[in-house]
């Protein structure tokens, strides 16, 4: 790798598309930057590519699913090796010779300032912590306020705030540390389960935790406003990209009924991108109750343990 030719970059760095004209550009990712990166590059460069993970491969649980026929890209597995005469080899055995790689694999949380001996682990995700605030060893003398993501940024951390206030002030009362141990082991077993990576563990996008902070906090929900907008944005996004027969008021009514442990580990607007049948959503039921299997091995268990299939189409 150090011997390719070629430009590196991560998006962190990208600007302005022209830099790429008339290259032949590999993009790694499929996540937001590499949507809108690969829409702005697909006017000015001679080809882009994708090169996405195996599971995306299989599941197609990206939103580049829902964009990459309308731009016509071509689809890579894995990179797995850049050779000395600028080809870019793919874990499927297919190469290209490419100008220039975007990187566009996400971020790291970093809190160089933090010590806690252990307790705390930072890198694609921050934990252990319940309810994605509290270290249960360590609280409420320690709290973490703007650590998830996909969320109404100023107004969810306002709310946050709030709670982690109305505990210190003994206003309201946080668990055990046994007891928010066990819940976030729970939490991070069922992502494991449905084959989340760890740096989606603060991924929320939903109301319900919302509401629920509010709750906690004795603070107002969020105005009904407020959601429809955020609402009618995500959907709007979706189609743009693809097609969305189902009206929003059905859209948002299905994510609703779901059970509520899903909210916490799949965002509304995940939900919408996933409506075309890979994700499919059973009964009610406690989904760290569920023998331990591949998502794969889930989708032929049949009775009240099913709870989330993936169908491969």
């Amino acid at each position: 790798a150090q011997r390719w030719p070629g430009k590196q970059i991560h998006s962190f760095n990208y600007r302005v598309p022209e830099p790429f004209s008339n290259q032949v550009v590999v993009i790694i990712g499929s996540s937001s930057s590499a949507v809108d990166i690969s829409s702005e590059l697909k006017v000015v460069a001679k080809e882009v590519h994708l090169s996405v993970r195996s599971t995306y491969m299989e599941h197609k649980e990206s939103q580049v699913d829902h964009f990459i026929n309308h731009l016509n890209l071509p689809l890579h597995p894995t990179v797995q090796s850049l050779d000395e005469n600028g080809a870019v080899v793919f874990e499927d055995g297919s190469s290209i010779i490419a100008d220039s790689i975007i990187h566009c694999t996400g971020y790291r949380y970093s809190l160089p300032f933090l010590d806690t001996n252990g307790v705390i682990k930072v890198d694609d995700s921050v934990g252990p912590l319940y309810e994605h605030i509290f270290p249960p060893l360590l609280a409420p003398s320690l709290s973490f306020v703007g650590i998830p993501k996909k969320v109404l940024t100023f107004p969810f951390f306002e709310l946050q705030s709030k709670w982690i206030t109305s505990i210190l002030a003994r206003k309201s009362k946080l668990p055990s540390r046994r007891g928010m141990m066990k819940a976030v082991k729970e939490f991070y077993d069922y992502q494991e389960m449905i084959g989340l990576s760890k740096c989606s563990a603060h991924d929320i996008g939903n109301f319900e935790y919302c509401d629920q902070l509010a709750d906690w906090s004795g603070a107002s929900r969020f105005e009904e406003w407020r959601k429809e907008i955020a609402l009618e944005e995500a959907i709007s996004e979706v189609e743009t990209r693809h097609s969305v027969e189902q009206s929003i008021a059905t859209i948002y009514e299905e994510y609703m009924a779901l059970p509520g442990e899903i909210h916490d580990v799949m965002s509304l607007t995940k939900f919408i991108r996933l409506k075309k049948g890979e994700m499919v959503i059973g009964p009610r039921s406690k989904p760290w109750a569920m023998p331990k299997k591949n998502v794969e091995d889930v989708s032929v268990l049949e009775g009240k343990n099913t709870f989330v299939t993936i169908k491969e189409e």
